[in-house]
């Protein structure tokens, strides 16, 4: 996994599964911060994603 800091305090996640175990995904996903408890993004095939603190 690599995480690399962009622009406007955004983030993206980049896991490269498939290069490390054979038939595993791999998949990028770029967050934003988008309030106090909440990082929300969208994964490069267009998923959407929200984390939250709790």
């Amino acid at each position: 996994m690599t995480v690399k800091t962009l622009p406007n305090g955004r983030w993206k996640f980049q896991v490269d599964g498939s290069s490390v175990i054979s038939g595993c995904p791999s998949f990028a996903l770029t967050l934003e911060q988008t309030s106090e408890q909440t990082l929300s993004g969208v994964f490069a095939d267009g998923r959407t994603a929200a984390l939250k603190k709790q």
